[in-house]
């Protein structure tokens, strides 16, 4: 999967738990642009690990402001997964 589809999918799923109008893009805030408490943004990077078949680490979570923080986060898991499907290269 690349970088590109990981951003895609993120911000479909972030598109979908707003609670505002406005677009989404990289730097838009969890909190104060899309409404979301410390429980949805939990949420929504469940979903984000879910589709792409991912685990995001807690300490990760915390430290996320904007949609592009999980977009990252999303992305170095990705390519964590793939190291070690390929024996830990």
């Amino acid at each position: 999967m690349s970088a590109e589809e990981i951003r895609a999918k993120v911000v479909e799923l972030a598109e979908a738990a707003k609670l505002g109008d406005k677009p989404v893009e990289d730097g838009t805030l969890l909190e104060l642009d899309l409404g979301l408490d410390w429980l949805d943004r939990m949420e929504l990077v469940m979903e984000v690990e879910y589709a792409l078949g991912i685990e995001i680490e807690t300490e990760e979570v915390d430290g996320m402001k904007t949609v592009g923080d999980l977009v990252k986060a999303a992305q170095e898991a990705v390519r964590r997964r793939g190291r070690t499907r390929r024996g830990g290269e």
